[in-house]
């Protein structure tokens, strides 16, 4: 069978909208970087009363990309994120990929053993946490029973008078609070990271087994970004203009990648 243009499936696409469009990878601390130096001034994200500006965003992942780095973080290691969609999620996930580590997302609806499953199979040994129910505490019975060796904990206040009450916990040197990691300027110079690097290890549901974690890389990301992109740019959205709300958890791909990362 053969077909000649306009293909079948091109009737349904947005005017505008070529199948061959160029799709171009990069890196995902990239996004961010050419964002800010567009957008810089811009709100990127308003989590309750609390607006964060893309240059303020930006500025905040190379604190923390700091931060990790003096604990150890560095190319290829890998950083457990236990966390709801809160600015912790951006800020970590971000920061990391500037080192070149791998973020392995733990999911809030994880049973116990799920997530020792995931820490032991992934080689993760830093959890970033925040002081939400039922998360702290779950992270420092981690910490306890050997599945990791360091919890980072954000305050959730920082970011605005929270729905509910929050946990406490006493800082160690194996408990750090987040705001060591944001008192550091960047020294220096990140490492290159390239698009086959390993961006995120992505765990399945494991509704046939174990869960798996699928090793997407900075290429696989930025693909898709730019598959957003190319569809869009046959529908009149303006760069700028849009507000998306994301309801979906950031620790699922979807939401990851079809809503902040795309919105970025």
């Amino acid at each position: 069978m053969s077909f000649t243009r306009p293909y079948p499936w091109e009737r349904s696409y947005p005017k505008g909208v070529r199948w061959d469009a160029l799709i171009e990878i990069g890196t995902v601390p990239a996004i961010l970087d050419n964002s800010a130096d567009t957008y810089g001034h811009k709100p990127v994200i308003e989590y309750r009363d609390r607006q964060i500006t893309y240059s303020e965003l930006a500025a905040f992942s190379k604190k923390a990309a700091e931060g990790l780095r003096r604990l150890g973080v560095v190319r290829g290691t890998p950083v457990a994120v236990y966390l709801p969609n809160t600015p912790y999620h951006m800020i970590t996930f971000f920061g990391a990929l500037r080192l070149g580590a791998k973020i392995v997302h733990l999911s809030p609806l994880d049973a116990e053993r799920e997530l020792a499953y995931k820490l032991k199979d992934s080689g993760a040994k830093t959890l970033v946490t925040t002081t939400f129910p039922t998360m702290l505490p779950r992270a420092l019975k981690l910490l306890k029973d050997g599945h990791c060796e360091r919890v980072i904990v954000g305050d959730d206040a920082r970011w605005g008078p929270p729905p509910v009450a929050l946990e406490t916990f006493p800082p160690s040197d194996k408990v750090l609070d987040y705001e060591t990691l944001l008192a550091h300027e960047p020294g220096a110079q990140f490492p290159d990271v390239s698009p086959d690097d390993i961006a995120v290890l992505q765990y399945t549901g494991g509704t046939t087994g174990t869960p798996k974690g699928a090793m997407l890389t900075h290429g696989n990301l930025t693909a898709a970004v730019a598959s957003y992109g190319a569809w869009q740019s046959g529908q009149g959205i303006e760069p700028a203009q849009d507000r998306v709300i994301c309801v979906l958890p950031l620790f699922h791909i979807y939401a990851l990648t079809s809503v902040m990362l795309r919105a970025v």
